[in-house]
């Protein structure tokens, strides 16, 4: 009886010896293939490929790739790391996540960017996940096997907002994020609250911004939104993507990081090209796009390329300042060129659009030395006057070129004159 007391003491001393050593395991592993998720230990290291099954360290930034997961250390858990199909309410671009010690929950982590969902993954019994945004933590109870909720969160500047060299803590883009039960039941709890959700027609939706907070109770939905459950044999972007990717994982097995980039944006396939512009903002290589965009040949990327930098400065805190220091240390920007290009990478309010001073100093854009100046006063001009467009001006085309369009927007919006109201 001793001997057995004994064997049943140690057997628990050596379970507890094990769980505590479990804590400081890695939290999650990859569930995809090499290359689906990208790792960087902190801001100024390279960016390294996440083999299939390789364990996943806590406060490394990952971005995944539409479709890559990984699953938490004790399988109760599996994030799925995703983007926008094009009918998304937000814009989102790139998934990015940091992982942290599952204390207290069978995953825990950062939603920096875009869109994951989270699934249960046990045989039986509830999944815990805690979810952190912008300092905000959200804790989802996914209640029995299968139960999977969305998160989507996207930051951009609010219309209007000036830019500033030195920001004050209330100097921060605005950043929202939508939670949406896809399928089974789940409980969140926020700032000492608890809501039910559950998949349609239920209550499945519960939105959350960094300057109202989290909505007071769920929304019922009659249905998902088409945004949440795209046609992967229909869906255009998807279909891209899948083309896109294809090469990528080809790629991975021999190329470096770099080099399937340059790969990409030598490619004769526009997607492939626009690939490469999304790739180089979603890594921090904004050197790597600049000088491709000087070249007039890849005129048909700066939509795509504006697309990406809002989205850039729109992360969080920070962003804007790193934007200019960036062009004035890297691209010789004098201060004002650069304070106007991140500018212009904010949107008007209303009282910027009722002022023909603003359209006046956007045409005066369109002569500025810098292309990127002069490509965003004409992203903005033919968003506000569509009727531009067919001017079809091109930032880095030759000069003569430039000044004919020029012309054009200068007799359609004349000096002191608001542009003309467009037909019904």
């Amino acid at each position: 009886m001793r001997t057995r007391t004994l064997l049943s003491a140690a057997a628990l001393a050596l379970l507890a010896l094990g769980a505590r050593a479990a804590e400081g395991d890695p939290p999650a592993v990859c569930a995809t293939q090499k290359g689906s998720i990208l790792r960087r230990e902190k801001p100024d290291a390279k960016w390294q490929y996440v083999a299939e099954k390789e364990k996943l360290k806590a406060g490394e930034l990952l971005i995944g790739l539409p479709g890559a997961a990984l699953e938490s250390a004790d399988k109760a858990a599996k994030l799925t790391f995703l983007t926008d199909f094009g009918d998304s309410p937000f814009p989102v671009i790139e998934c990015a996540v940091v992982l942290h010690e599952p204390k207290g929950a069978d995953l825990d982590f950062t939603l920096d960017r875009g869109r994951a969902d989270v699934t249960n993954t046990k045989d039986k019994g509830a999944a815990k996940v805690r979810v952190r945004v912008h300092g905000a933590v959200f804790d989802l109870t996914l209640h029995e096997p299968k139960a999977r909720v969305a998160v989507e969160l996207y930051g951009r500047w609010a219309a209007g907002t000036r830019f500033t060299k030195d920001p004050g803590p209330k100097d921060i883009p605005a950043a929202y994020m939508v939670l949406l039960v896809l399928e089974g039941s789940a409980g969140l709890s926020h700032a000492g609250k608890t809501v039910h959700m559950a998949a349609p027609p239920d209550g499945a939706l519960i939105q959350w911004d960094n300057k109202n907070g989290l909505d007071p109770a769920p929304s019922k939905l009659a249905e998902l939104p088409a945004w949440a459950k795209p046609d992967v044999e229909t869906n255009p972007k998807i279909k891209r993507l899948k083309k896109i990717f294809g090469r990528y994982y080809e790629l991975v097995k021999t190329k470096t990081l770099e080099e399937i980039l340059k790969d990409f944006i030598a490619s004769d396939d526009p997607d492939f090209r626009v690939a490469f512009v999304v790739f180089c903002g979603a890594l921090d290589r904004l050197d790597l796009a600049a000088p491709v965009m000087r070249d007039p040949k890849h005129a048909d990327l700066w939509d795509d390329a504006i697309r990406v930098l809002r989205h850039w400065i729109g992360r969080g805190p920070g962003q804007d300042q790193k934007l200019y220091k960036m062009l004035v240390d890297s691209g010789h920007y004098k201060p004002v060129d650069a304070e106007t290009a991140v500018q212009l990478l904010h949107s008007f309010d209303e009282n910027d659009l009722a002022r023909p001073e603003t359209y006046d100093a956007l045409i005066d854009y369109l002569e500025d030395e810098r292309p990127l100046i002069r490509a965003l006063a004409n992203w903005h001009l033919t968003r506000l006057v569509p009727a531009g467009k067919e001017f079809k001006f091109n930032p880095t085309a030759d000069k003569k070129d430039r000044d004919e369009a020029v012309k054009k927007w200068r007799k359609l919006i004349p000096p002191g004159k608001l542009p003309p109201k467009p037909d019904k």
